[in-house]
């Protein structure tokens, strides 16, 4: 498997060097569909290809340290840099959300040198750095190359076939490999893909509401089923919690962006809500099968949890408790990478089976406190919220459909990966920053892209309102 994997990506690096974008749709599409450590079940699969893993342990390379996704990386960039009179440079000067960014790299850069400076572990701040460079690389890529209507297409038809694939994955592994035995096993995925499953749920009602295409939404659609069998099945609490908050934004959007469809959207809303409400209340002491990890989540946060959840939930709130207090030894630059935080509050030690616990902990929004202090969580959340109004203003300045269909699933990425964050290791997982960082570069792509509305309808639509469109009239003109 490593030596095909190897020649695969051999071989792939002229074409990404003669097309840049086709090193970012390989970066989308591992993102979505590998796991950074193999699983170890008896069908596994894409987690046996060591695409974030470094060359020196997976194949031999010995002083190269590089893992092929750098590679592909280091390719794309390059060859984006040797064309830069296309250009790209003139695009990123004009993206929106560049700034902010650089401000945030520019910070974790202190980090990483205030860090080792302080006697960090060197080889444990790479893991904090990579996932954060990753994505600023990955958001420059999307923000330059992404330059046509049909390029985003690509990206979300690459997300919605590997969210699928791995959803497929997941559903054979639990019925047909595990016979729905877990056998002590907390998950039959990664942790991650939970996000990306929740994330394909609300790219489904995204595209219900925006791009209504039959021979592509009602697969999706049938596909649904299995793709909440496995969410459930692959017990992540915050993931469950994202699904939810996504689907609210982006129900909320479509009802103000959208008035066409907004007394359809706010009844379809308060069925879905009642219904959400009596269900919640019947199965809501259940402690075992699909009803009970649907309402587990809500149960664990405003109920009484389960023994299971007892004991994650007292891990967690001393490990935040230890965070606040590492925070507080040096608040305006936070203590840098590659140091142990303080263990003032008990903390089983799983070091066996995470030897990062003092390193890299769940909540990854008290990681960037603890790290970069108050100036990193202010250029943290400057990012965020600019990315966020760039996204939502899509939908005063953008007419076509699928446009405005992006935004809006952009909007509950956003909001997902933050969730995710706050609870389970994501803003410093390689898979889920790539992605976090291609959102951030087609959000500033969208607003650049030409329109496919004629021009005599787009002008006047836009003499009253974007909001207005009809869903059928964005259509590619001949």
């Amino acid at each position: 498997m490593v030596i095909l994997a190897a020649a695969a990506a051999v071989l792939m690096v002229p074409v990404i060097w003669r097309r840049p974008v086709i090193g970012l749709y390989v970066l989308v599409g591992a993102a979505v569909m590998i796991e950074i450590f193999p699983l170890g079940f008896p069908d596994s699969l894409t987690d046996q290809l060591p695409f974030f893993l470094n060359l020196n342990n997976t194949a031999g390379l010995r002083g190269f340290s590089g893992s092929p996704a750098e590679v592909f990386m280091g390719v794309a960039l390059l060859a984006w840099l040797t064309s830069a009179s296309s250009g790209g440079w003139q695009r990123l000067k004009e993206a929106r959300i560049f700034r902010p960014y650089l401000a945030y790299i520019a910070v974790v850069g202190l980090a990483e040198l205030h860090g080792l400076v302080s006697g960090g572990d060197f080889n444990v701040s790479l893991w904090e750095l990579r996932p954060q460079l990753y994505a600023f690389l990955i958001y420059v890529m999307a923000a330059t190359l992404l330059r046509e209507r049909r390029q985003f297409l690509v990206v979300a038809g690459i997300f919605v076939a590997g969210a699928a694939i791995k959803a497929a994955i997941g559903y054979n592994r639990y019925f047909f490999t595990l016979h729905q035995d877990l056998g002590g096993a907390e998950a039959i995925l990664a942790h991650e893909e939970s996000y990306f499953l929740a994330l394909l749920v609300i790219a489904t009602v995204a595209a219900c509401i925006w791009y209504w295409r039959p021979k592509l939404v009602v697969p999706m659609l049938l596909f649904l089923p299995v793709v909440f069998v496995v969410l459930v099945e692959n017990q992540r609490r915050a993931a469950m919690l994202a699904l939810w908050a996504g689907l609210a934004i982006v129900t909320g959007l479509a009802i103000w962006f959208e008035p066409r469809l907004r007394k359809r959207l706010i009844v379809i809303s308060a069925v879905a809500v009642i219904v959400l409400g009596v269900f919640t209340a019947t199965y809501w002491n259940q402690q075992y099968g699909l009803a009970a990890q649907l309402v587990r989540p809500v149960h664990s946060i405003l109920g009484e949890p389960d023994q299971r959840d007892y004991s994650s939930n007292l891990y967690r709130e001393n490990e935040n408790a230890n965070l606040i207090a590492t925070y507080r030894t040096d608040v305006p630059l936070g203590i840098g990478f590659g140091l142990p935080m303080l263990v003032v509050y008990p903390m089983a030690d799983i070091s066996q089976s995470y030897p990062f616990w003092q390193y890299i902990p769940h909540n990854s929004l008290l990681w960037v406190a603890m790290r970069m202090g108050l100036l990193g969580m202010a250029v943290f959340w400057a990012l965020v919220g600019t990315s966020l109004i760039e996204a939502i203003s899509l939908f005063r300045t953008r007419t076509d459909p699928f446009l405005r269909g992006f935004a809006a699933f952009a909007v509950a990425a956003i909001a997902a990966e933050l969730i995710v964050g706050f609870g389970d290791l994501q803003l410093e997982n390689y898979r889920n920053m790539i992605f976090f960082g291609a959102m951030l570069g087609m959000i500033d792509a969208a607003g650049r892209i030409p329109e496919l509305v004629p021009a005599v309808l787009r002008a006047g639509l836009l003499s009253r309102t974007p909001a207005a469109l009809p869903m059928g009239a964005a259509q590619p003109t001949k």
